[in-house]
């Protein structure tokens, strides 16, 4: 039978940095880190499952997270550049410029249409007739009901 704990902390590294990192499969990972290729089709799935790896591929992923984080620009960083080649501060030509302000305006929902309804409970104004017909209709026949005594 095969052990399946990890005990050095440097293995559990290099299996999480190939799985995280090179982007291996989890066989080609535990190769990478020592272990025989019959090994890690036979055992690979357990060793990946150890809590040590687990914990190596969860730091290594928020730190890869956080680093693309920065690469990424954010609301503010595209407004500002959208603004900048809107203004002409960067080297664009007018369809650009007008491009920029159209994403700009976009992105602050200034071209959303927005329309105010006030009626029943959420109805549009010209349903209003209809419900109230409705309510009178049901208790009309609510009263006949009661009426008309046990069945």
């Amino acid at each position: 039978m095969y052990a399946t704990t990890i005990k050095n902390p440097e293995v559990a590294k290099a299996i999480a940095k190939g799985i995280v990192i090179d982007l291996l499969s989890n066989t080609k990972a535990l190769e990478q880190a020592g272990y025989s290729s019959n090994y890690a089709r036979t055992a690979g799935q357990k060793l990946i499952e150890d809590v040590r790896v687990q914990k190596e591929i969860a730091k290594l992923q928020a730190k890869l997270d956080k680093e693309t984080d920065k690469n990424i620009a954010n609301r503010a960083e595209r407004q500002q550049f959208w603004t900048d080649v809107m203004k002409g501060e960067e080297d664009a030509n007018m369809s650009d410029r007008l491009r920029a302000s159209e994403l700009l305006g976009k992105s602050e929902a200034d071209f959303v249409e927005r329309h105010q309804f006030e009626g029943f409970e959420g109805q549009r104004p010209s349903d209003t007739k209809a419900i109230e017909g409705s309510k009178e209709r049901i208790k009309r026949i609510t009263s006949k009901i009661i009426d008309s005594g046990p069945i």
